[in-house]
């Protein structure tokens, strides 16, 4: 196995992963953060009190149930030593791109400058076709390099979906080369906010 986390934002990026049989370190949680309360400051007390309560209430999961896949995996991201690269893949649902938001502010905290992180894009529709990289060589992985900065961005994202109004938001304030799904999924977001 090599040092590498590979974070994986949605679903359909679990079932892919598991489908190419990835010899390597993955992290994905059960909860879909585009759902149900948020509170500033992600992975707080605060914050996971309320997704038991929203969980348990909606989907009557269970709180040891709920920690082991979710709490668990997440947290273990505070501890980046040995690890030479995180990953995080993405893709433009509106799952992903909220996981993605709130990972990312996560992440700011866990920031470290032996550590490289990475966000790679893929549209949904390609990974219908099971196969558009190879996850053990890495070799096909065209990632994008992501900075302090841009965790930073992300975050201030994060307080952004707070709001829960589309009118209190700058949406040119969403716009990001490195993010190009975040703008149409952050409406959609607000839409159904």
């Amino acid at each position: 196995m090599d040092n590498n986390i590979h974070v994986l934002l949605s679903s359909e990026l679990n079932d892919f992963f598991e489908n190419q049989n990835a010899k390597t370190k993955t992290i994905s949680w059960a909860d879909d953060f585009s759902e149900g309360p948020l509170t500033q400051n992600f992975g707080s007390d605060e914050f996971w009190m309320k997704r038991y309560a929203f969980t348990e209430d909606k989907y009557k999961i269970e709180h040891l149930q709920y920690f082991d896949d979710n709490i668990k995996p997440i947290v273990s991201l505070q501890n980046l030593e040995g690890v030479k690269e995180v990953i995080l893949w993405n893709c433009n649902t509106l799952t992903s791109q909220v996981n993605l938001v709130a990972i990312g502010s996560y992440l700011r905290d866990c920031y470290r400058k032996d550590v490289k992180f990475t966000l790679v894009n893929i549209k949904a529709q390609n990974l219908e076709n099971n196969n558009p990289f190879n996850f053990n060589e890495q070799k096909d992985i065209a990632g994008i390099n992501i900075s302090r900065n841009n965790l930073l961005f992300l975050h201030k994202c994060w307080l952004n979906l707070l709001k829960n109004a589309a009118e209190n938001i700058e949406i040119n304030n969403l716009e990001h080369a490195k993010f190009p799904f975040l703008k149409m999924q952050v409406l959609k977001y607000f839409e159904k906010h």
